[in-house]
């Protein structure tokens, strides 16, 4: 777990409150001690509360389309998490439910996530909530090289579907980019400081002819009213 920013060494204390609806268990509470050794029974929730941890501070634990995160998404249920004695915030809570997080193609959760992020009483993102807190998870069963590795791919991964979906030469916002780019390309091949001052000094001169305008349909304006009243006073002399 890593504090962000970081200006001396403070006790963080992790408190969870889970109501899976299965056989899924997680631990209710880490200890707030510079170093411990987190040990116990298979299946207590030791890994599960650490994968929580994750979620909440915005990284997906397992590949979205792993039988894992469906497990964790589906025997999770509703979580209320609470992180006190952070450097810059006394107390951060999540409130979420597993049933609510969406498969997407994005690289992490997010704020809509969560049914309330909150920073010491206030309304929070996740992204504020980062700025306080990152985890990072060191599997006992992997060595460091492995774990390293299995991240780099995920990281790999992730790029690869963001190249995909974004970087596209036939399609996507970098086609329409691109496409948009010749347009404009093509409008100012001729391009150059003289063109640009020309075009201006034409501008300047057709705002000008419009306000001559304006004036010139004011005064017609005026002078409009003025024969529509004389020829309804015509017509009243006629009358009389």
């Amino acid at each position: 777990m890593q504090k962000r920013p970081s200006c001396g060494w403070l006790t963080v204390l992790v408190r969870i409150h889970a109501e899976p609806p299965g056989p899924l268990r997680v631990i209710d509470e880490l200890p707030d001690a510079r170093l411990s050794m987190l040990e116990g029974l298979n299946g207590i929730g030791k890994t599960l509360a650490v994968r929580l941890l994750e979620v909440c501070t915005g990284t997906l634990p397992y590949d979205q389309h792993s039988a894992a995160w469906q497990s964790m998404r589906e025997g999770l249920g509703p979580v209320t998490v609470e992180v006190t004695g952070l450097d810059g915030a006394e107390r951060v809570v999540w409130v979420t439910d597993s049933a609510d997080w969406r498969i997407t193609d994005g690289p992490a959760p997010s704020s809509d996530w969560f049914r309330a992020i909150t920073i010491d009483g206030q309304a929070a993102t996740l992204e504020a909530v980062r700025e306080l807190i990152t985890v990072h998870r060191l599997a006992g069963d992997e060595g460091i090289t492995d774990t390293f590795a299995a991240r780099a791919e995920s990281y790999a991964a992730t790029v690869g579907r963001w190249t995909s979906r974004y970087t596209d030469r036939n399609q996507g916002p970098l086609a329409e980019l691109e496409s948009v780019t010749a347009t404009v390309l093509e409008m100012l091949t001729d391009w150059s400081p003289a063109k640009w001052h020309e075009l201006k000094s034409q501008a300047d001169q057709a705002g000008d002819a419009v306000e001559e305008q304006e004036i010139v349909a004011r005064e017609s304006q005026a002078r409009l009213k003025g024969i529509e009243g004389a020829l309804s006073l015509s017509q009243r002399l006629r009358e009389i």
